[in-house]
Parts: structure tokens; C-alpha cells; sequence
């Protein structure tokens, strides 16, 4: 599918336009790149999302993006600044929020290290989607250090996933440049976790079994409640609705869970 071009060099006001070399976009973020004079000329002046021009390459066979189309929405700075734009979107495979300039239509990988989180609009609903840096929520690690997770639904539970894309060990034929090429296949590989009131997060799957074995070790009484709610849990959208239910159920009885 995708790797990307690296045509640019970071630095603190700006972003250079000069081709520099190429390499794998998951060597493009281990080590940074120091910085290079340019005239000011050379800088895109939206110094709020200072990242990395990158150039996408086919791959892999399948897409790495959350969603193929781009999408409005906002970005949450960590400095608390809130910056609209009008077009980005999410790379599962690398982790990265991928950005399209206004002025030349540059595709730019924001600086995670700038970032607490950003708004999308879903491309093909009205939805506004919630997504924030692991490392400024309040839970624990969730199995990354520094990475993006989706809020789902926020309470004394709260549901949040990791919108991982993999590469995996089959392969598929992809049509190119007037050559066929064998090439590794991508697929979703979404995480969901569970917070507590008391402050215990677990990695859960969205089925009834996996929702209802959280609450194992709660009194007799707790379980059958939770089984009540979790009888339907078939997939996400069941996951996000008995979540809601659960916060519901805890707001008229918090002694339940204790």
C-alpha cells in the first residue's frame, strides 16, 4: 500500500519544501532530523501544525487510513490552542495525524509531539469523532506509550480503541505503473478498552463474554446486572450502548460496584 517519501526538513517556525532523500515512514519517526536554514519563502506559515512533508508510495495492498477520504475537523494543541482545518486524516498504520495544506495541497504528518488531540467529522455520517494522545488521558498505558486512542464514551466507564492498521502475512496482487506486484496485505487490528471507577482499565473485544468477564470477581448481584446489559454485545456499536447503559446503572446504584 503506502510508505512515504520524506521531502522536508522540520523547524520551529516553518516547514522547508527541499527533497532531502526517501525512506520507510516507521524510520521517519524513530529519529529526528536535524534542522536546516531556509529562506522564509521556503515556509508553509501555518507554524500551528509544523510536521514532516512526507510523499505516499504504494506498498501494501489495502489502504492504512482510518478512513480513505479527509476529513474536517479540529486539532487540539498542547499548548491549548484549538486550530480548524479543513482537511486531515488518520494513518492507523503509522499513528500519525496526516494533514493537506491549504496553499499547495502538501501532505504533512503533524508533530505528535505538539498534539493532545484532534476532532474528526466522520466522512460518511454525521458524527464527530474523539481521538487524544494516550499519554495526556488519565488511564493507564493502554498496551502504548505515546499514541492515539478514540474516545467511544467517556463516565465513571469509559470506552476508548486504538485504531491500529497491520500489515499481515497474505498477500494480494496490486496493479501499478502497468506491473503487477505481490504485495503484504493490511488489515484492521482495533483495540478496545475498559476504565472503572476504581481506576483499573482493561483491554476487552466487543462481545458479551469479554464485556461481562470484567465484572467476574463482583458480588453475585453485580454480575447478573452486567449480564442484563451485556446479553446483546454483538459488536462496537452494542460495546458503546451497554457502556452508556453500565454509567447509567452506576449513577442509581454506585454501591453495586463496590
Amino acid at each position: 500500500m503506502w510508505y512515504y517519501k520524506f521531502r522536508s526538513l522540520r523547524t520551529n517556525v516553518g516547514i522547508g519544501k527541499s527533497v532531502i532523500f526517501a525512506l520507510p515512514l516507521f524510520l521517519l519517526f524513530i529519529k529526528p532530523v536535524m534542522s536546516q536554514a531556509v529562506s522564509n519563502s521556503e515556509y508553509h506559515h501555518h507554524r500551528a501544525l509544523a510536521g514532516e512533508i512526507i510523499s505516499p508510495v504504494i506498498r501494501y495492498a489495502g489502504s492504512p487510513y482510518l478512513f480513505e477520504q479527509w476529513s474536517s475537523g479540529e486539532v487540539i494543541l498542547r499548548s491549548g490552542a484549538v486550530i480548524q482545518v479543513e482537511r486531515i486524516r488518520y494513518d492507523g498504520l503509522s499513528d500519525v495525524l496526516l494533514w493537506l495544506t491549504p496553499d499547495d495541497n502538501s501532505h504533512v504528518a503533524v508533530d505528535k509531539g505538539l498534539i493532545q488531540g484532534f476532532h474528526m467529522r466522520h466522512p460518511q455520517r454525521d458524527d464527530v469523532l474523539f481521538f487524544y494522545m494516550n499519554d495526556l488521558l488519565e488511564e493507564p498505558p493502554l498496551d502504548c506509550e505515546q499514541c492515539f486512542v478514540q474516545l467511544l464514551e467517556t463516565g465513571s466507564f469509559s470506552l476508548y480503541a486504538r485504531r491500529s492498521i497491520r500489515a499481515t502475512s497474505r498477500t494480494e496482487n496490486v496493479v501499478f505503473g502497468g506491473e503487477s506486484h505481490q504485495m503484504r496485505l493490511l488489515a484492521n487490528d482495533f483495540t478496545f478498552y475498559l476504565s472503572t471507577p476504581d481506576g483499573n482499565t482493561f483491554r476487552i473485544r466487543p462481545d458479551r463474554r469479554s464485556f461481562t468477564r470484567v465484572f467476574s470477581d463482583y458480588p453475585r448481584e453485580t454480575r447478573q446486572a452486567v449480564r442484563r446489559i451485556g446479553r446483546q454485545v454483538g459488536g462496537e456499536s452494542d460495546l458503546v450502548h451497554a457502556v452508556r447503559d453500565l454509567n447509567a446503572l452506576y449513577a442509581s446504584d454506585p454501591a453495586l460496584f463496590d
